[in-house]
Order: structure tokens, then sequence, then C-alpha cells
């Protein structure tokens, strides 16, 4: 499993939407916002990234390897994830990563496999 950055993520739902919209004759809002809330509901996991930092890479790589799905939130290409990171941390250091509210300063290991495990992500 793999990530992709949440530009290029809602420009494949918004193409994907628009098509099963022509299809099931059901207008594209109401198949983006139902998708949205399905994405939103599966995804408990958010990494606060930069494409240059070495740490948020090791995050991302980090959850790959083990299995867990999560979004990413890159800082450099919309301020309103910097924002949120910010408001979530009380810092403004990357990685930041939520695990279901939980938020972790930093590629801390074994924090966030405890989290993980506390919030029944992983056994």
């Amino acid at each position: 499993m793999s990530c992709i950055d949440s530009g290029t993520l809602y420009n494949i739902w918004t193409d994907f939407t628009t098509a099963v919209s022509r299809v099931r004759g059901i207008s594209s809002e109401k198949i983006r916002l139902a998708s949205a809330i399905l994405m939103f509901m599966d995804s408990k996991v958010i990494i606060y990234s930069a494409d240059w930092c070495a740490f948020c890479h090791a995050a991302m790589d980090y959850m790959n390897k083990i299995g867990v799905k999560f979004e990413q939130r890159n800082v450099e290409h919309d301020v309103k994830f910097a924002q949120e990171a910010v408001e979530k941390s009380n810092q403004t250091g990357i990685p930041v990563i939520d695990i279901d509210g939980k938020i972790i300063i930093g590629f801390d290991r074994p924090k966030i496999d405890a989290t993980l495990k506390e919030k029944k992500i992983v056994s």
C-alpha cells in the first residue's frame, strides 16, 4: 500500500465521481459527499508532512510497512494543512501524526506502536 497526496487523490476522486454520476444518473455532488464520508471514516491516521522532510517519509514508510492506511496532508502544498498541524500539536515541527485523535510529534516509533495498539488499529 502506498500513499497518494491529497491533491492527486482529489483529482482521481473528482474524475471517478463524475464518471459514476453520468452512468448512474445520480448527481456527482451526492456521490462525492458519500465517498468523502466513507474515506474519512476509513482513515484514522493522518500524517502532516512536507516533501523535504526525511522523518515524514520515515513515518509514512513505516505505516506502509506495517499495513496501516493513512492520509497524507502536505503542509507545503496546502496552508490549511499547516494550520491544522499547528492547531493540533501547538508547535510548527513535522511530522505531526494524528492517530484517531492522539497527536504524536515526530517519528517516535514506540509512541506510534503503542497508540496504534491502544486505538485498536493494529493488534
